[in-house]
């Protein structure tokens, strides 16, 4: 049977040096001194994007959180349902403006400050605004038809097959 043997060597300098067994890696935004992080961002800068970006999500969470709770509550307290969905819909769309602007944020950082990466994070934030849209439209239609198939099938067991115009039932 083979008996092999390996041994690795770290011949880079002295036992106390800085240097690394393994390869460097080369960023193009980076400089010697390390005060430039990804894509060149100062990293004082980027972080405090970082923690202003976290401190506005946890306030606007708060925020929003304690706002669709007065608002869930407009008709227990006022009785005005169309109210109430005046207000939900403002709120929506204050989440969904929010979400945009927070995606712009992001596309601006992430591309090193560049206007650009602004409009591309804006757009993202647009289309996912729009994908929501879509699937509450979506929803609505879905709780309208089974409510007209609820109506209906109630006339059918009342005794009453149409409307007072003669009309057939269910189609």
């Amino acid at each position: 049977m083979a008996r092999y043997e390996f041994i690795i060597k770290n011949e880079t300098g002295g036992g106390g040096s800085q240097n690394s067994p393994t390869a460097a890696t080369t960023n193009s935004g980076s400089t010697q001194d390390g005060s430039h992080g990804w894509l060149g961002v100062n990293k004082q800068t980027s972080q405090g994007v970082k923690s202003a970006m976290a401190a506005v999500g946890v306030v606007s969470s708060f925020a929003f959180q304690s706002a669709s709770n007065r608002i869930s509550t407009t008709t227990l307290r006022t009785g005005q349902a169309e109210y109430q969905a005046k207000q939900e819909l403002a709120l929506r769309g204050a989440k969904w403006g929010m979400g945009i602007l927070t995606s712009a944020a992001t596309g601006l950082f992430v591309s090193g400050g560049n206007p650009l990466g602004a409009v591309a994070g804006a757009l993202v934030g647009v289309a996912h605004t729009a994908i929501s849209m879509q699937q509450a439209a979506n929803v609505v239609q879905m709780e309208r038809s089974a409510e007209s198939i609820g109506i209906e099938l109630s006339n059918i067991r009342a005794g009453s097959l149409g409307d007072r115009h003669g009309r057939g039932g269910i189609t």
